[in-house]
């Protein structure tokens, strides 16, 4: 997946990434690096994920891509999640994955209305702590 193969526009702030039909665990990594480069040249502190054109997704994939959200959240940035079909829904239901650690919405526009109203102190994906 190189650089200019990925559909990215940023609108209102947010970068908004539609994952291909064919997105797998095999080019994730290059799908993270690519995501993290352009977080980082256009200082964009909002992200959506767009899942809706993937049809199976497994525990791994699913799992890499919440890594990649607190990747982003490490960046300084805030990540929502939308368009999960209810077949990929009821897959990663039935495997027991922590859905508690995500931002979700159902769709693109309700994608965006969360990232503008959420500041990042609320941000859910970010990493726990407490002060030493």
């Amino acid at each position: 997946m190189a650089e200019n193969s990925l559909n990215a526009h940023i609108i209102s702030d947010c970068l908004i990434i539609p994952l291909p039909e064919d997105f797998s665990l095999d080019t994730l990594l290059l799908f993270q690096k690519n995501i993290l480069g352009r977080i980082n040249r256009h200082s964009v502190k909002k992200v959506l994920v767009d899942v809706s054109a993937i049809n199976v997704m497994d525990r791994k994939t699913f799992t890499a891509l919440v890594q990649t959200g607190k990747m982003i959240c490490l960046m300084g940035g805030q990540t929502v999640f939308t368009g999960f079909k209810p077949g990929v829904a009821s897959t990663l239901v039935d495997l027991s994955v922590d859905f508690d650690s995500l931002n979700i919405a159902s769709d693109l526009e309700e994608g965006i209305k969360m990232l503008e109203n959420t500041s990042p102190d609320q941000e859910k994906i970010g990493l726990e702590y407490t002060d030493v």
